[in-house]
């Protein structure tokens, strides 16, 4: 799993500095507070783009808050490599994008229902996959 975007929050830039870890900036109380939003006046448009190299057969995929929040990161590291797993059909050889999206979703809702889960937020679980076409 790479990561290739970050968020624009007090967190995320805390954790940059090394002031706090990965792990408690997901269930630091102050999250929730950005340092930019997309069309935001005040930052000039500034909308970031990037070009990321991808080869036949990749699989990509953008998460919402909604998944994103749901998991820690450790844990992402484990229920995408669970879910892929779990999705891949034997016959076609590939992993069925459906079953992946929605095991990820569902075991995202699972965990905004815990109420044991620090980080835990029942808000949109979207996801969008996208799979490199083979030559």
């Amino acid at each position: 799993i790479v990561q290739v975007t970050k968020d624009d929050s007090l967190v995320a830039l805390m954790a940059e500095r090394g002031e706090i870890t990965d792990e408690e900036a997901h269930t630091h109380p102050d999250r929730n507070i950005i340092t930019k939003a997309v069309g935001d006046i005040k930052s000039g448009g500034d909308v970031k783009v990037s070009i990321i190299p991808v080869k036949p057969g990749d699989v990509c995929f953008a998460v919402s808050d909604g998944i994103s929040d749901n998991f820690t990161p450790s844990g992402l590291e484990v229920a995408v490599p669970e879910a892929f797993r779990n999705s891949f059909d034997p016959e076609t050889r590939r992993v069925d994008l459906k079953a992946f999206s929605g095991s990820l979703a569902t075991r995202a809702f699972s965990i905004s229902q815990s109420p044991t889960a620090l980080q835990a937020k029942p808000d949109d679980i979207s996801i969008a996959v996208l799979r490199v076409p083979r030559s």
